[in-house]
């Protein structure tokens, strides 16, 4: 999977500030996805995270407002508890944060 060299730096960049943020909203355990960017607007950055138990909707859609700010363009964070078998390969593919 090829991706653009500053998209990677740009997160490697502001790993503390991931992980405060997410900490902030009881995640932890990141893991990054970079993909294929489909035409020429800039691409999404997918998140995997580890969220305590009792954290609600809420609390992941602020994470999500958090590292789209951080980040100046859209994220997604999936609940790694919650992501079903079929898409685990997903996992394999992101690198760890």
């Amino acid at each position: 999977m090829a991706v653009s060299t500053d998209l990677r730096e740009l997160v490697n960049s502001k790993r503390s500030e991931i992980i405060a943020a997410g900490a902030a909203a009881g995640a932890s355990n990141f893991s990054v996805l970079f993909p294929e960017p489909h035409d020429d607007t800039d691409p999404e950055i997918e998140f995997i995270a580890d969220f305590q138990p009792g954290l609600s909707l809420l609390d992941r859609i602020n994470l999500i407002n958090a590292l789209d700010d951080l980040l100046g363009r859209r994220t997604h964070v999936f609940v790694r508890q919650a992501i079903p078998l079929y898409f685990m390969s997903l996992e394999h593919e992101s690198t760890p944060l």
